[in-house]
């Protein structure tokens, strides 16, 4: 991880499946993100939910309904090492 930064923080509430289905319940994750600016954070952000769908799917065997990524900071190129400043 790079200095200054924090590492992704997630929360997940789970519901275990009541039928006899292929999923092993339900998931709603809740992510908290550090991206890089100027970037495609629209872009960034499904990447993300994708990801985490596909991971939880894979790895947990549940079916993820709700995937929300919150973009906690944006960190521009032309700050790194400088601080917290404004880049205009």
């Amino acid at each position: 991880m790079t200095p200054g930064r924090t590492a992704p923080r997630a929360r997940a509430s789970v519901r275990p499946a009541l039928g006899r289905g292929r999923s092993l319940g339900d998931a709603r994750v809740h992510l908290e993100v550090e991206l890089g600016y100027p970037s495609d954070i629209g872009a960034q952000c499904g990447a993300v939910r994708r990801a985490v769908t596909e991971r939880v799917g894979g790895l947990a065997g549940m079916t993820v309904h709700d995937v929300v990524v919150t973009v906690e900071r944006l960190h521009s190129a032309h700050t790194r090492g400088e601080g917290r400043g404004r880049v205009r």
